[in-house]
Parts: C-alpha cells; structure tokens; sequence
C-alpha cells in the first residue's frame, strides 16, 4: 500500500513539474519563420530592404531569447519575450511581403513610363542630329553623336530585356541612364544650332 502511495505522489510531482515548465513557442516560431521567408520570396530584399531587416533582426532576438531559455533550468523557464518578439517578426515580415509586392509594382508601373520617355527622347536626338549644321570641322562631331544615339538604342534593347526579365530596378535605373543621356545629346545638338545661326 506504501509503495503505491509514493508512486502515486512520484506521479504527481512529475505531472507539476511537468506543468511548471513553460513550453517552447514551436507554433510561434513556425509562423514567424514562414512570414520572413515569404517576404525573402517577394523580393523584400529589392523592394523592400528595411521591412525586411527589422523582420529578421526581431528573428534573431527572438533566436538569441530562445536559445537563452532553453539553456535555463526548466522551472525557471519563461517564454513570453520569446513569444512576443516572434509575433512582431511574424508582422514585420508579413508588412515586409505586402511592401516589397506594393512597390515592385510601383517601380513596374515607373518603367513603362520610363521606356515611352526613352523612345521619344532618343526619336527626338535623332531628328535634331538629322538637323544638325553640316560643314567644316563638324564632320566629327555628328558622327560621335550618331554613336552615341545608335549606343543609346542597345542600352533601351538592354533595359527592355531587363524589363521582360522582371527586374524592375535595375530596367528603371537603366531607362532613367537612356533618357538622361539622350536629352543630353539634343541639348547639346540645340545648343550647335543656335551658335551657327548667330553666324
């Protein structure tokens, strides 16, 4: 009768142990874990760098306050911080897909513009090359110029390819380079013509 007495309270000291020590937030890692990897699968790392960084800073906090938990004796365990920086990871990197989604479409949407702004400025440098003055000592000059516009052509075959690929950054960057340089080259055409007019 002894004997089954002391088991009996072996048993319960076992199950209030066993429910004094607090369990590891497996579901709240697992959630967090997937918020962040969806937002590295949406590119937040192009669209969205700083969403994306605090998600996985509050990731290795909440790493580091785990793994300090389950180094300390199991009575003394508590998760909560644990539990708390996993939720925020868990928002930020949810926060962190929803922007880089939002603004690759935006920069999207940019590089239509951007490519419709190139076309036209590189149409525009060539029909003031083709008015360009002729003559002595300028011979030259409008040859580099036609270099320029046919190098300008590549560079939008370039960024259009870029563009097709889905990277939209580096296709906005790129058509941004088109146009600048080809409103350069119209400028710099104008500028010719008024200086032979004045003659």
């Amino acid at each position: 009768m002894k004997s089954l007495k002391s088991l009996a309270l072996v048993v319960s000291g076992l199950v209030v142990f066993a429910a004094g020590c607090a369990q590891r937030p497996e579901l709240e890692l697992n959630a967090a874990q997937e918020a962040v990897k969806n937002a590295v699968s949406a590119e937040a790392g192009v669209y969205a760098p700083d969403e994306l960084k605090a998600a996985e800073d509050l990731m290795s906090s909440a790493a580091a306050e785990l793994s300090a938990q389950d180094e300390a004796f199991a009575l003394s365990r508590d998760f909560d911080q644990a539990k708390k920086l996993l939720a925020d990871a868990e928002a930020k990197g949810t926060a962190a897909a929803e922007a880089a989604r939002a603004n690759k479409e935006q920069v999207k949407l940019e590089c239509e513009e951007l490519k419709l702004a190139a076309e036209a400025a590189i149409a525009t440098a060539t029909e003031m090359l083709a008015k360009a003055p002729k003559g002595k000592g300028t011979k030259a000059d409008i040859e580099a110029l036609q270099g320029d516009l046919s190098g300008l052509g590549t560079a939008l075959t370039a960024a259009s390819a870029s563009y097709d690929a889905g990277q939209y950054m580096t296709a906005r960057d790129e058509l941004r380079s088109v146009v600048t340089k080809a409103e350069a080259i119209s400028a710099e055409i104008e500028t010719a013509i008024l200086k032979r007019g004045r003659r």
